[in-house]
């Protein structure tokens, strides 16, 4: 669709979001829409993410939306004294990509990623106002080599974000999940570019907001909602971004010396046995902690080891 179409679909979701029931005339006047072509408009809503069925003439959207209220979060930010640049989007392939693509210091939020990106290049699901997709970019005065732990750092303001809004139950699994008591809640994912005296970092955070038992069907693994009742999606991340803004000055000047010490405390899988999937091999292994440079310490037949990067689950036991 062309740019004056996908303003149409922006302004059409902006009407269900206030409504959840509205005419199909009314429709067709306020955003001067054929007739005719009010379905293609919802079968796109629908691709996106919504559940919008025609019954009687009306559009029915059958769960309320949380809308973004974009002057809202950046006035709050100012107040905070945050002077990052702040852009929202109705719809994007990916918020990592529009950061990385700006020249400066941004922060990049939507509403619907058709392309959102885990770990390993896996698929994020991002359906239309139900999840929180942002990405915040930021200059470090230091090598790229000193970035490692930057997920962690990250891990720990997102937790620290859960808990201001009393959300205490989840958890933190390296590298770089949240999870809770159904599965998973967030992701992070660090992207970052730069040489030996400077880099930047792209951190991507994707969390399940309010996503239908229907989406949780499409994701690979066991997932839930945030579930924080009361809460808008503007309030959560204006918090979000604080707590964030706070871990990077902090991780700055400290790295993990400090911060560390919040991971341990949150991390769900100290001292379990784990499987640890690696290069497309498999192994058991003692989970210990992770060290001052983000990295997962375990223990093997072999002794102590530590692993950069890898795949890590609970180790099932056998019948």
């Amino acid at each position: 669709m062309d740019n004056k179409q996908n303003q149409k679909i922006e302004q059409l979701f902006l009407l269900l979001a206030k409504t959840n029931i509205i005419s199909i005339k009314y429709v067709s006047s306020s955003l001067n829409i054929n007739l005719k072509n009010i379905d293609l408009y919802v079968a796109k809503l629908n691709d996106m993410g919504l559940d919008i069925s025609i019954k009687t003439n009306k559009l029915h959207l059958r769960k309320t939306l949380s809308v973004y209220d974009i002057d809202y979060i950046k006035d709050n930010l100012l107040k905070s004294n945050i002077h990052t640049p702040i852009y929202y989007v109705f719809s994007t392939q990916s918020t990592n990509t529009l950061a990385k693509t700006h020249k400066g210091e941004s922060i990049y939020f939507c509403d619907y990623q058709s392309k959102g990106k885990g770990r390993q290049e896996k698929y994020w699901l991002s359906p239309l106002g139900q999840s929180i997709a942002i990405s915040i970019s930021h200059k470090f005065n230091f090598g790229l080599n000193q970035l490692s732990g930057l997920n962690i750092a990250i891990g720990v303001a997102v937790i620290n974000t859960f808990k201001h809004f009393n959300r205490h139950s989840f958890k933190l699994k390296w590298p770089n999940d949240v999870l809770g008591e159904l599965g998973k809640v967030a992701g992070i994912l660090i992207e970052a570019s730069g040489n030996s005296q400077a880099c930047k970092g792209i951190i991507g955070i994707g969390i399940n907001w309010d996503l239908s038992k229907n989406h949780h069907k499409k994701i690979d693994q066991r997932s839930m909602n945030v579930g924080i009742r009361g809460v808008t999606r503007n309030d959560f991340i204006v918090c979000l971004i604080k707590e964030i803004n706070l871990i990077l000055i902090e991780f700055t000047r400290n790295k993990l010396k400090n911060l560390i010490h919040d991971w341990h405390q949150n991390d769900i899988f100290v001292n379990k046995i784990i499987d640890v999937n690696i290069n497309q091999s498999s192994y058991t292994a003692k989970y210990l902690h992770v060290n001052n440079h983000g990295q997962l310490v375990i223990e093997t037949k072999e002794g102590a080891q530590t692993i950069y990067s890898a795949d890590i689950s609970i180790c099932k036991p056998v019948n």
